[in-house]
């Protein structure tokens, strides 16, 4: 694994997670609703979609993930019927007196996000292969490779995440948070519209 090929796979997976897409819609408005332990709740969940995914790549497993493929695209649809009830549970709220708590709940979109999201699916079992030759990789480099995707896809989502929660603190008062919980409601309808749009 030569140095210019690392550098290529490093700007190709800030690229991936830079675009905006339902991950990044889903972590925005978990960071309005739920405060950044909720945000990085679900950015676990999306990194350990893609972690999945990688692994799938590099080990050969491309056949399993597409024999999975129904399995994925019920993850799909779930994750995004998930995201519309939320959204619409943040868009009706008549009166919020604290962020919403943290659960399991987070990571678990997170996670549906990522396995569902044919984007990612073809960028680790078709694209990236192009940048690594798998079948030189040896355990140390694997371990580099997954470090490499867990901290760009943490560093950027997590920026994310927190430009929105400080426009939310920047506002905060009773007005602006119901401003906000609408905005965030309608963001998760986006992620999960983004999600259904996407082809299989």
């Amino acid at each position: 694994m030569s140095v210019t090929s690392i550098i290529a796979f490093i700007v190709a997976i800030f690229m991936l997670a830079i675009v905006p897409g339902p991950g990044v819609y889903a972590v925005i408005s978990k960071s309005v609703s739920s405060g950044l332990k909720g945000a990085i709740c679900t950015i676990f969940g999306i990194i350990t979609g893609d972690v999945i995914f990688l692994l799938f790549a590099i080990f050969g497993l491309k056949h399993i993930a597409e024999y999975l493929g129904f399995f994925f695209v019920f993850v799909k649809y779930a994750g995004a019927l998930y995201l519309c009830f939320l959204g619409l549970k943040n868009i009706l709220i008549k009166e919020r007196k604290s962020v919403t708590p943290v659960s399991g709940a987070d990571f678990l979109s997170g996670l549906s996000i990522t396995l569902g999201n044919p984007k990612v699916i073809l960028f680790y079992l078709s694209f990236m292969p192009t940048f690594l030759d798998f079948k030189l990789l040896t355990g140390v480099h694997i371990f580099v490779v997954v470090l490499i995707v867990i901290f760009a896809l943490f560093i950027v989502l997590f920026s994310y995440a927190y430009m929105a929660y400080f426009a939310r603190k920047s506002f905060y008062d009773i007005a602006s948070i119901g401003f906000f919980d609408k905005i965030a409601g309608a963001v998760m309808i986006l992620a999960a519209a983004s999600i259904i749009a996407k082809e299989n």
